[in-house]
């Protein structure tokens, strides 16, 4: 359901990837792919409450992922949040600072 989720996305069928979406998230709903890619979506419609709400679940279910803390950011940037923005932003950086140590 989420690869024809995305599918409907790229095909722009906009109304078709949100019900997908959610169908994903009634199968799937521990699975922060589905939250991180629906949160492109509602970026991509200028919906950025909806975004930051799933960006917020996809966080709480994978915490270290810096794409999601870095998008989460750009969408607080948007709502005026520049405090929680620029938090989002050092997490990402911290995340991805830690990544390539380890490499």
């Amino acid at each position: 359901m989420l690869n024809r989720a995305i599918t409907r996305v790229l095909l722009r069928d906009f109304r078709g990837a949100v019900e997908d979406f959610y169908q994903a998230q009634n199968l799937s709903p521990y699975s922060a792919h589905v939250y991180f890619n629906r949160g492109n979506l509602y970026t991509m419609l200028h919906k950025y409450e909806l975004a930051e709400k799933d960006y917020s679940q996809a966080l709480k279910l994978q915490p270290d992922d810096a794409i999601v803390h870095k998008r989460r950011g750009d969408v607080l940037g948007k709502l005026g949040k520049r405090n929680l923005a620029i938090k989002d932003y050092k997490r990402a950086v911290q995340i991805q600072s830690k990544r390539q140590i380890i490499r």
